[in-house]
C-alpha cells in the first residue's frame, strides 16, 4: 500500500502535497533551462522528471502517476492521443495480461503450492539442501507468477519449517538465511522469463522498436544463465554469511499428492502455453496471441470466472502502459539521443566490460529509489541510443538493464520480496544490507560477464 492510502482510499496529507509540489518544481526548473532541445523534447524531459519524482517519492500509487503521463504529453508535448494511449494495450501488455491470468489459475487451484512442496520434497531436510530447495521452488514460481506472489506463497512454508524446528525470530542465523533466500530467489527468478517481471517486457518492447525482435525463448536463452548462476551464488553467500546452527529441518510435507480434475486442466493449459511461447520461432504465432490461450481456455472450462478478473494485476498493467508511453515519447522526440550523447562524453573509450559494469551498477542504484518497472521505462530507451553511439550491441545493453534493474537486494524498500522478507520479523535491516551489498555487486558482475557473451 502506498503512503497516504488507507483501505484502498487515497488521503491527502502534508507529505503527499510536498512531494507533488517538489515534482512540479523540478519539472518547471527543467522547463525553463536553455538546454538546446526542440520544444517537444524539452517538454518530454520535464514530464519525465515530474513522473520520476512522483515515482521516487510514491506520493501517489505508481499506476496513478503512470495514468498522468499520457494527458501531460498531449497537453504540453503536443503528442497525439492515439499515440499516447496505444501502448496501454500494446502486444506486450497482452502478453503480461495472459501471464497474470495463468498465474491466477495456478494460485486459485493450489497448483503453485503443489509445485512448491514438490521442490522442497526433492531436496530433503538437511539445512543447506532445504534452503536450496526453497530457493529453487521460489525462483521457478517467479518465472510464471509475480515475484511478490511467489514470495507470499513460499514465506509461510519456510516459516512453518522454522517454527517446527524451534528457530526463533532474530536469534537464528539459519532462519535469516531461509527468509532472505526466499526473498532473493523470488527477485532473481522473475528475471528468467519474459512474463516474470515487467522490466523484461519493457526491454523486449523497446528493442522491437529498434528493429530487434526478442521472443520468449530468446529472453530465456539470454537471462536464464545469469539467473542460475545468481541463484547458486546467493545460496552460497547466504550459507556462508549466516551459518546454520542446526543439523536437520522439520520440512513440511504435502498431505494429498493426488491432482484434482481442475488442477490437471490448469497444468495441461500451463504446459501447452509454455511450449507455444518457447517455440514461437517455429510456429510463427506471436507470444501475445499465445497469451490469449489460457484466457479463453480457463473461462470456457470454468477454471476461472468473473470474480477472478478484478484479481488480475491491473495496477501493474497500467504502470507498464504508462512506462511504455513515456519511453516511446523519450525515443520519438530524440530525447534519448540527447541524453545518450551527454553520457557518451563521460564514458566513451572505456573497456566494454567496464561499460557494462557501470551500466549495471547504475541500473541497480537507480532502482533503489525508483520502482524497477518505472526505472526500466526511463532507462532502456536511453541505453539503446547510448549503445548505438558507443558502437555496442543494443540487444546486449537493453537486456542487461532489463535484468539489473531487478537486482536491488540491499534494502527492504528495494523490491516487494525484500519488503515481505523483512516483514516476517526474522531479519534486521542490517542483515539485508550485509548480504544485499555483496549480492547486488555480484549480480552486476555476473550480468556484465554474460553481456560480454551476448
Amino acid at each position: 500500500m502506498n503512503p497516504g492510502e488507507v483501505n484502498g482510499v487515497l488521503h491527502f496529507n502534508s507529505k503527499r502535497i510536498a512531494s507533488f509540489v517538489a515534482a512540479l518544481a523540478v519539472a518547471l526548473l527543467i522547463w525553463i533551462q536553455p538546454l538546446g532541445l526542440q520544444p517537444q523534447a524539452h517538454a518530454v524531459l520535464a514530464i519525465m522528471f515530474f513522473a520520476g519524482v512522483l515515482w521516487f517519492t510514491e506520493a501517489l500509487p505508481l499506476w496513478v502517476t503512470a495514468l498522468m503521463v499520457p494527458p501531460l504529453l498531449v497537453i504540453f508535448a503536443g503528442s497525439a492521443p492515439k499515440d499516447v494511449y496505444t501502448p496501454f494495450f500494446d502486444p506486450i501488455i497482452a502478453l503480461l495480461f495472459g501471464g497474470f491470468v495463468l498465474a491466477r489459475a495456478l494460485q486459485k487451484h493450489g497448483l503453485d503450492t503443489r509445485i512448491a512442496y514438490t521442490f522442497v520434497g526433492l531436496f530433503g531436510n538437511k539445512p543447506k539442501n532445504f534452503l536450496l530447495g526453497m530457493m529453487l521452488a521460489t525462483a521457478f514460481l517467479s518465472f510464471w507468477i509475480s515475484n511478490t506472489a511467489s514470495t507470499l506463497l513460499m514465506i509461510p512454508i519456510g516459516l512453518a519449517a522454522l517454527t517446527a524446528t524451534g528457530l526463533a525470530p532474530l536469534k537464528s542465523g539459519y532462519a535469516r538465511t531461509v527468509v532472505l533466500g526466499i526473498g532473493y530467489a523470488a527477485t532473481i527468478g522473475g528475471v528468467g522469463t519474459l512474463i516474470g517481471t515487467p522490466p523484461n517486457l519493457i526491454a523486449a518492447r523497446f528493442l522491437g522498436d529498434a528493429g530487434i525482435q526478442v521472443g520468449f525463448l530468446d529472453w530465456v536463452v539470454h537471462a536464464m544463465p545469469p539467473v542460475i548462476v545468481m541463484l547458486f551464488l546467493s545460496w552460497f553467500v547466504l550459507t556462508r554469511m549466516f551459518r546454520p546452527e542446526i543439523k536437520t529441518v522439520k520440512a513440511p510435507e504435502m498431505k494429498d499428492r493426488r491432482l484434482t480434475g481442475k488442477q490437471k486442466t490448469v497444468l495441461a493449459v500451463f504446459v501447452i502455453t509454455a511450449l507455444l511461447w518457447v517455440t514461437d520461432s517455429f510456429h510463427g504465432i506471436h507470444n501475445s496471441v499465445v497469451a490469449m490461450l489460457p484466457v479463453a481456455a480457463f473461462y470456457m472450462l470454468n477454471i476461472l470466472d468473473s470474480s477472478d478478473l478484478p484479481k488480475i494485476g491491473w495496477n501493474a498493467l497500467i504502470l507498464v502502459g504508462g512506462g511504455l508511453t513515456l519511453g516511446s515519447a523519450i525515443h520519438s522526440t530524440g530525447l534519448d539521443v540527447f541524453i545518450a550523447s551527454l553520457l557518451n562524453g563521460f564514458i566513451a573509450g572505456q573497456p566494454t566490460f567496464l561499460l557494462f559494469l557501470l551500466v549495471s551498477l547504475f541500473s541497480i542504484g537507480f532502482t533503489a529509489f525508483v520502482a524497477n518497472t518505472a526505472g526500466a521505462a526511463i532507462l532502456i530507451p536511453i541505453i539503446i541510443s547510448l549503445s548505438n553511439a558507443l558502437g555496442l550491441d543494443p540487444r546486449a545493453m537493453a537486456i542487461l538493464v532489463g535484468i539489473t534493474v531487478s537486482f536491488d537486494f540491499i534494502v527492504p524498500v528495494g523490491t516487494p520480496p525484500n519488503a515481505i522478507a523483512y516483514s516476517t520479523g526474522y531479519i534486521r535491516v542490517k542483515d539485508m544490507i550485509k548480504a544485499g551489498i555483496v549480492l547486488s555487486l555480484l549480480g552486476a558482475l555476473v550480468a556484465s560477464g554474460f553481456a560480454m557473451l551476448w
